[in-house]
């Protein structure tokens, strides 16, 4: 049936560092919460039941839109000039009550290797 008083926000904040360990590396760190809805509502009409003569039977409900918990996200990364060809990295991330779910955290690691390819060698 409608919305009332959507308000969401959003934020996220970094900073990388250069030539820590060596003259090619990166380190950088980010801290965010992606995007939540802090308060709002939404009116539904939904079905509840079938009436003898068949029709059907509706409720007029209301559902509270904001969450529960508050997604945090941690995430640092590292990276390193390999050769003039490839670089490698390591990322890591920790988030905190994931999806805007109460109690919950996770952790994910990701290892990473790019190749850049010489355009002259991909023309055929």
């Amino acid at each position: 049936m409608g919305f009332q008083n959507i308000v969401t926000n959003a934020f996220a904040m970094g900073s990388e560092l250069y030539h820590v360990a060596d003259n090619e590396d990166t380190l950088g760190f980010i801290v965010s919460q992606p995007l939540r809805v802090t308060q709002g509502g939404a009116a539904m009409t939904l079905p509840v039941g079938v009436a003898v003569d068949g029709s059907m039977l509706y409720e007029n409900n209301s559902l509270n839109l904001a969450p529960s918990g508050r997604e945090l996200d941690f995430e640092s990364y590292y990276s390193l000039k390999n050769s003039d060809d490839s670089d490698i990295g390591l990322d890591v991330m920790f988030r905190l009550e994931p999806n805007n779910n109460l109690g919950g955290n996770d952790a994910t690691i990701l290892a990473t290797y790019k190749m850049r390819f010489q355009s002259d060698i991909l023309s055929f």
